[in-house]
């Protein structure tokens, strides 16, 4: 995997598909979410649970991490990451 989070291409996508991102966070109701950003059209989306997304990843992208408030964390919380090689979708 490489870099994600801030502002990326993912240039080893395909030119031919989109990349579909589902959120599938694990996070106390006193978090705040994030948000995943898609620059070019200049539009966001909060990621709560099992928020999807499909853009393509040629283009800048990012998101931010969830947000706790000033306690303790949860050892349950978690947002994991992730995408498909591109060589799944190019067989």
């Amino acid at each position: 995997m490489g870099e994600f989070g801030g502002e990326h291409h993912d240039y080893g996508d395909s030119a031919g598909h989109f990349t579909t991102m589902i959120s599938l966070s694990r996070l106390p109701e006193s978090y705040d979410p994030g948000c995943f950003f898609i620059l070019y059209l200049g539009i966001y989306v909060t990621l709560d649970n099992f928020a999807t997304v499909s853009f393509s990843g040629l283009r800048r992208h990012g998101s931010t991490a969830p947000y706790r408030p000033q306690e303790p964390m949860q050892p349950s919380s978690n947002r994991p990451s992730g995408s498909p090689p591109s060589v799944i979708l190019q067989r």
